[in-house]
């Protein structure tokens, strides 16, 4: 797209795409069934707006946990069951 073109997401989730829209200027509109995720896409566009919206810097690697790194998760079922997860 050009610069002042309009970016359309029909899955707008949690407004990356229209995020990134705007910091490209250009315009965004954008649909979604669940309110949840609209509701959160709204507040991170004010949050752009105002300059308060964190992103990562393009040059900043993604984090990547060590290989080593595993944790286990134990969930308790009715006190007699026990659920470990590996992850």
């Amino acid at each position: 797209t050009k610069e002042g073109d309009l970016v359309f997401d029909p899955f707008m989730g949690v407004g990356t795409t229209a995020i990134a829209a705007l910091l490209h200027n250009r315009k965004s509109a954008g649909a979604d069934i669940e309110t949840k995720y609209l509701d959160i896409a709204m507040k991170r566009i004010q949050q752009l707006s105002h300059g308060q919206l964190k992103t990562r810097p393009m040059n900043k690697d993604i984090y990547k946990p060590k290989e080593d790194y595993q944790t286990n998760i134990f969930v308790e079922f009715g006190g007699d069951v026990r659920l470990a997860l590996n992850h």
